[in-house]
């Protein structure tokens, strides 16, 4: 929303003009105005009065059952579950992602197939930080509903956190041709860019110690370089490596300088890094090194 005051005041003037026939609690215009005035109010970061709609939502909604008919036969109520969903989509949109889960776990356990329950639950468990229990959301979402233009993109968006550079730009292309304006299909091309460019990463720092160290580097400064080449066979990539650093020291001036390069690759839960380095100034000496870094998670 580019303006939330204002669009908490269209919210407001909206429920005021609102009929009271159509003020019933179950009433969708009324459901889609409150939602839209929560939103605003959390683009307004006023976060207590987002969650105080979300509760009046709840409150409307009733229970997850109803009774309809001369039989009174128990039937699903959708207002409920439409709004205990939106509880959950308003705590991630107020960074809440534990809260936000809490929320929704159990409604896709209680629901396993509708595919818009898992996408949502796929998002938040992203962003808790679970890629691996996003993707085979997100992939249960799309075998559910595979022409969904929402759950595509979501797909691109958990193949470039999983590293599967190569499959998320072939399943972009085809949402290019259908959407290349849309905001969510433009963040997901720049992210899957970003991952699969070139990058270069540049510091400098100093150091003061006041004398207070009894051990380790007296003043100085060190500045490091790191370039790295686009991606090539979907997970490899070169990279350069320079750094140089200066410390005055009880026994004098001591300087580095160090240049090296070597391969990184990335894959799902795994990634390896191959660097070799020759170092000149007050020591001359060169080495290498091989890292292989597992990231074992349930999530």
């Amino acid at each position: 929303l580019p303006r939330p005051p204002q669009a908490r005041e269209v919210s407001q003037e909206a429920l005021r003009r609102l009929p009271p026939s159509q003020r019933m609690d179950d009433d969708e215009a009324w459901r889609s105005i409150m939602m839209g005035r929560a939103y605003a109010e959390s683009e307004s970061e006023d976060f207590d009065a987002a969650f105080g709609t979300v509760d009046a939502l709840l409150a409307a909604a009733g229970p997850p059952w109803r009774s309809a008919g001369e039989l009174q036969t128990p039937r699903k109520n959708d207002a409920w579950l439409e709004a205990k969903a939106f509880d959950a989509a308003m705590h991630s949109y107020a960074d809440m992602p534990a809260a936000a889960w809490a929320r929704i776990e159990p409604l896709e356990r209680g629901a396993p197939a509708l595919p818009w329950l898992r996408a949502q639950a796929s998002d938040i468990a992203a962003q808790q930080g679970w890629p691996r229990r996003a993707e085979d959301g997100i992939d249960s979402a799309a075998a559910l509903a595979p022409e969904d233009f929402g759950i595509r993109v979501q797909q691109v968006d958990s193949d470039t956190r999983r590293h599967r550079l190569l499959r998320a730009d072939e399943r972009l292309a085809p949402l290019l041709e259908q959407g290349a304006d849309l905001p969510r299909v433009q963040q997901v091309r720049r992210e899957l860019d970003a991952a699969i460019g070139p990058s270069v990463r540049f510091a400098l720092g100093g150091r003061h110690t006041d004398n207070q160290a009894l051990q380790g580097p007296g003043n100085g400064g060190e500045a490091s370089l790191q370039v790295e080449s686009s991606t090539f066979a979907g997970a490899w990539r070169l990279i350069g490596l320079a750094d140089s650093s200066a410390d005055s020291l009880e026994e004098g001036r001591a300087k580095r300088h160090r240049f090296g390069g070597g391969i990184q690759a990335l894959w799902p839960d795994w990634r390896l890094d191959a660097l070799a380095w020759s170092q000149t100034g007050s020591l001359n000496t060169s080495g290498g090194s091989l890292a292989a870094q597992w990231q074992p998670t349930h999530h």
